[in-house]
């Protein structure tokens, strides 16, 4: 079986993208937004800021919609099986004191603190920023 590396996921995921990404970080994110705010008052234009606090993200991700945009990255055969088998036939309990909930199949999400979780985030989120590019 071929090696894979992250790097060829990281390498497409948007410079707009600050979150999970070595060297960015909520710092860098400001730092960027307060640069192109500058610009934007030096130059006499018009800026429009969007800034996107995804509650219960990784909870929410589509398993059907992340297969298409991995594929869509160029993700096929083997890896995607690998990545697909990674979600699939999930389930899960809450435990509360000593009380334990009945288990539930996950039909969505990503699964947290797992090294790939926030990648598949990433690649899931990745061309939301060219809804908002008008330039």
């Amino acid at each position: 079986m071929p090696q894979y590396s992250a790097t060829i996921f990281v390498e497409r995921i948007t410079s707009h993208q600050h979150g999970f990404i070595a060297k960015r970080s909520t710092t860098t994110n400001l730092l960027d937004s307060f640069n192109d705010w500058t610009l934007s008052v030096e130059n006499k234009r018009i800026e429009t800021i969007v800034h996107v606090d995804f509650a219960r993200a990784f909870d929410t991700v589509s398993h059907e919609k992340l297969q298409l945009k991995l594929q869509a990255c160029g993700i096929t055969g083997q890896l995607l099986l690998l990545i697909s088998n990674f979600w699939h036939d999930r389930s899960q309990v809450t435990k509360v004191g000593r009380h334990i909930s009945q288990r539930i199949s996950l039909t969505s999400g990503v699964v947290q603190g797992s090294c790939l979780g926030p990648l598949l985030f990433l690649i899931c989120i990745n061309d939301l920023v060219s809804v908002f590019n008008t330039t």
